[in-house]
């Protein structure tokens, strides 16, 4: 399975055209150094090699980013008891910048190799290497960059170094709505690995409260599909159509209309109305089935449900509107055969009202 087909299943929102590249303030490391290190940190060793083998390949590194990644692999051949490697990081190190310093969780073993490899009189401005990019250059969001990183982790069953790189994703800044529900969604994922139910189904919630279009792809254990679809379903159903407000205003002069012309407006009014009478119905039976397809754990019947009664709401809602202007143009003629009038109508969910005035 693919990067981007898991990312395109993992939300409806993945369609979408994320930000474009940034560039990072100076001074900011690449968010997979960061990564690299932190997992490094907290000992998960196997997962920092991961992120250094995508870091070192990665587009927008700057010069200090370059001797962080240099360092940290240093350190990962040291602890390999891996002279040779250890010593060749070092002087990778050292071309960037001869001056660099060494990292905060340096080992006593990195810092004397260091001070081996320094040379002896360096330039106090060292000149740049070949394959150097100086100054950070345009990257991805970092969000995006380490939710790449989360699922490269998982595929490879590292859900322990996927969760750490997963809360830094979720504490970067400036999270969109498609990243957020992403966040959301591996969390539920990741602690379902985990074997922590609870926590997944309180993850997934969220996730489905910011878009309730999201979805797992296929590919995901059944039982992690199966709790998401549960708590998709237990969600309090949405009202499936937005409140709709129609104010049309009309004036309308009725002198020398025939006679029959106000049978023909009472008569479609009430036709008008009574189509709005038999969507609505449509709209209530449908709600009904829906209710019980989500005690049922039935999705197919709920989704179809869902969009029947969206549907005939919607219909019932333009009819009664328009039943009702037509019904108080037709009162309005059949009371006075000489007079000019305005009609008004507003009309929301189930129902309508209607305003008239003018001269009588």
């Amino acid at each position: 399975m693919s990067l981007a087909s898991f990312a395109l299943g993992l939300t409806a929102l993945a369609s979408t055209a994320g930000p474009p590249p940034q560039t990072r303030p100076e001074g900011e490391q690449h968010p997979l150094v960061t990564a690299g290190e932190a997992l490094y940190e907290r000992k998960f060793t196997e997962p920092c090699d991961e992120v250094i083998k995508l870091a070192l390949t990665a587009p927008g590194l700057a010069d200090g980013d370059r001797i962080r990644l240099h360092f940290l692999a240093a350190m990962r051949a040291i602890d390999a008891r891996d002279d040779a490697a250890a010593n060749q990081a070092v002087e990778m190190a050292l071309q960037v910048n001869p001056l660099a310093e060494p990292p905060p969780y340096a080992s006593p073993r990195l810092l004397r190799l260091i001070k081996k490899a320094r040379p002896k009189n360096p330039p106090k401005r060292p000149e740049r290497v070949v394959g150097s990019d100086g100054p950070a250059a345009a990257q991805e969001p970092s969000s995006k960059i380490l939710l790449e990183v989360v699922n490269k982790l998982y595929l490879k069953a590292q859900v322990e170094g996927a969760t750490i790189v997963l809360e830094l994703a979720r504490s970067s800044a400036a999270l969109d709505v498609s990243d957020r529900v992403q966040v959301a969604l591996w969390r539920g994922v990741l602690k379902m690995e985990m074997g922590e139910e609870s926590s997944a189904r309180v993850a997934f919630r969220d996730a489905l409260l910011v878009d309730r279009n999201a979805e797992l792809p296929s590919s995901l254990p059944y039982k992690t599909r199966h709790l998401f679809d549960e708590v998709k379903l237990s969600l309090p159903v949405a009202d499936p159509s937005a409140k709709v407000t129609v104010t049309p205003t009309t004036m309308v002069s009725v002198s020398g209309l025939p006679p029959d012309t106000k049978l023909y407006l009472g008569g479609a009014g009430l036709a008008l109305v009574a189509g709005g009478i038999a969507a609505g119905s449509v709209a209530l039976a449908a709600h009904q089935d829906m209710r019980r397809a989500s005690v049922d754990g039935d999705w197919a019947i709920y989704t179809r449900s869902r969009e029947t009664g969206k549907i005939a709401l919607n219909v019932a809602d333009g009819l009664f509107g328009l039943g009702a202007v037509v019904l108080g143009v037709g009162a309005l003629v059949l009371w006075n055969e000489h007079s000019a009038f305005q009609v008004g109508a507003n009309t929301g969910k189930g129902q309508a009202s209607v305003v008239v005035g003018g001269r009588f």
